[in-house]
């Protein structure tokens, strides 16, 4: 009595289960592409960073090797 009691109450929730089975199995395929994405979304942006860096660095500005602005702050001789 008591299984078929319990047999009662989950058959509705083992029916939405069911259901929602592929649904579930799009959310799985859908995160790894979100993680995917946003792999390559940091990659972009520290390649951006350092294309950055070295646009900076060429400037003439920062060529002057006697000058402490290389390192980003001064030195007391």
């Amino acid at each position: 009595m008591i299984k078929k009691f319990f047999k009662n109450i989950f058959v509705p929730l083992q029916y939405i289960r069911n259901k929602t089975r592929p649904w579930r199995r799009k959310r799985h395929s859908l995160e790894r592409k979100l993680i995917d994405l946003e792999k390559i979304t940091m990659s972009m942006v520290k390649l951006h960073a350092w294309d950055m860096h070295q646009k900076l660095l060429t400037e003439p500005r920062y060529k002057d090797e006697k000058r402490l602005l290389n390192f980003g702050f001064k030195g007391y001789s």
